[in-house]
């Protein structure tokens, strides 16, 4: 997966650009990493930044893969 990480800081990736990856709200985004199902996130001041593992992590634990579909 291939995440457009030039806003981002090194590996890591605002929330703004994890939500736009993902097809979701800012505040959607938020409450994810808040109940752990994307994490670690860093929070530097106001602004929080998620690496791109555990992005690419939670990806895969939320697709669907053809063996599990029923």
């Amino acid at each position: 997966m291939n995440v457009d990480t030039s806003a981002s800081n090194g590996n890591y990736i605002r929330i703004s650009d994890v939500a736009r990856a993902l097809g979701l709200s800012k505040p959607t985004v938020r409450s994810l990493v808040k109940r752990g199902d994307i994490a670690p996130a860093l929070q530097i001041g106001g602004m929080v930044l998620i690496p791109q593992a555990s992005l690419e992590s939670y990806m895969q634990r939320a697709t669907i893969q053809p063996s599990q579909a029923a």
